[in-house]
């Protein structure tokens, strides 16, 4: 589910829109080891377009974010080890990342009235010493972006174990996420509530016509 409203003052909040959706990962393999790609739908499965009309900011794609740790993406980022902190009552692993601006593969992407502006991120993650999952993590943007209004960006996000059929080690996957921009002068803030994670796999070949 995802919810976006606006700050006005006396720390009041005005909500602009409340919609619920199904989001989608597909896995491409590929000879390099292949990448992910998130997808937004409707409840019938029909694809959704960021950069809602009636949204002045659209946001999504952090299934992805805990990629900044993969093996396969490292050199994508530089990362300082900050220490130990509680975590809900545990101690965990503090880790401070930042992105390469031309680390391409995996820069954010962020629909502002509808146009489409890539970004380079740098945040904070929260490991949990004993698994080595990602607990939690805060990201915000490695520069402002003036072309379009966006001034500051904080995102934040709680990870929770899910179990799925025949996945040996339970995956750690987005719970909450809370998305803060400063957007021409302006407190946006969209909200997401993730449930009822699946696994689907699925096989495909090619067939070539009959030779008549």
């Amino acid at each position: 589910m995802q919810q976006q409203s606006h700050a006005g003052g006396m720390d009041r909040t005005f909500p602009v829109f409340s919609g619920k959706y199904t989001y989608l990962v597909l896995a491409h393999r590929e000879s390099d080891g292949g990448h992910l790609v998130e997808y937004r739908t409707d409840l019938k499965g029909k694809e959704i377009k960021p950069g809602l009309d009636f949204a002045p900011a659209s946001t999504q794609g952090f299934a992805l974010l805990a990629l900044f740790f993969d093996s396969l993406h490292q050199t994508l980022a530089s990362f300082r080890y900050l220490g130990q902190q509680q975590l809900d009552r545990r101690e965990m692993y503090v880790v401070a990342f930042a992105q390469r601006p031309d680390a391409a593969p995996l820069t954010g992407q962020i629909y502002i009235g509808g146009k489409l502006t890539s970004t380079a991120y740098q945040g904070i993650a929260w490991i949990d010493p004993v698994k080595f999952q990602i607990r939690q993590m805060r990201t915000d943007l490695l520069e402002p972006l003036p072309d379009v209004g966006l001034r500051a960006q904080t995102t934040e996000i709680h990870f929770m174990e899910v179990h799925l059929p025949d996945v040996a080690t339970p995956p750690w996957l987005p719970r909450t996420v809370v998305v803060s921009s400063e957007l021409n002068g302006h407190l946006v803030r969209n909200r997401h509530t993730y449930r009822n994670y699946q696994r689907f796999a699925a096989n495909s070949r090619i067939v070539t016509a009959p030779v008549p």
